[in-house]
């Protein structure tokens, strides 16, 4: 099976026989995201659950009390997920992605990675959502970029969510041994792993 999406490279460019794409991400393995979104869902019910149970306010045992206290917990909890969501997308950094014949390379301002094609294992493309993602496997580590994050769909004239791979790039990596296959579970993470 080989997934497309489309001919059209919206954000795509050509230069050579290379494909670039220029984005905002943030460096996060997924294990530390997944820890994140635990953090992210559990702060306002932990935050409310502690207030309850320190049994804040002297008409504790008060029903009406202690609705107030969860309410307050839970806005409590909320703030502290935007004061860490805010945090991680002040940290974003400007990556260039460039898909060539020879490999992808990926670079930020201070930092830069190539990997040829025959080295990669995994290669995941979330495009859209709140876990739009690029995940680089390689024998020798992971490299994965986060963009789902990001404040806003629109900033600066830059999407937050991947754009789709387009047809010439997927069929270079599909040539290199890789084969590809959609989520059944997210239509828009498209998959390449090298069969072993």
């Amino acid at each position: 099976m080989q997934p497309t999406e489309s001919s059209e490279a919206g954000p795509w460019q050509r230069e050579g026989k290379s494909q670039i794409l220029r984005f905002r991400a943030i460096a996060l393995p997924m294990p530390a995201f997944g820890l994140l979104l635990g953090c992210l869902l559990l702060l306002p019910v932990g935050s409310a659950t502690v207030l309850i149970g320190m049994g804040l306010g002297p008409l504790d045992g008060m029903l009406p009390v202690r609705g107030l206290t969860l309410i307050f917990g839970a806005a409590l909890g909320l703030a502290l997920c935007y004061a860490l969501s805010a945090a991680l997308r002040s940290v974003a950094s400007e990556y260039t992605v460039r898909l060539s014949p020879s490999g992808i390379e990926i670079s930020a301002p201070c930092r830069e990675r190539f990997i040829e094609l025959q080295d990669i294992r995994i290669l995941r493309w979330r495009y859209s959502s709140d876990f739009a993602r690029l995940v680089v496997v390689t024998g020798g580590g992971t490299t994965s970029l986060l963009l789902g994050l990001r404040k806003s769909q629109l900033r600066n004239g830059q999407q937050t969510a991947l754009p789709p791979i387009p047809e010439e790039c997927q069929q270079l990596l599909i040539r290199n041994g890789l084969s590809a296959h959609r989520s059944r579970r997210a239509q828009d993470l498209l998959v390449f792993h090298r069969g072993d």
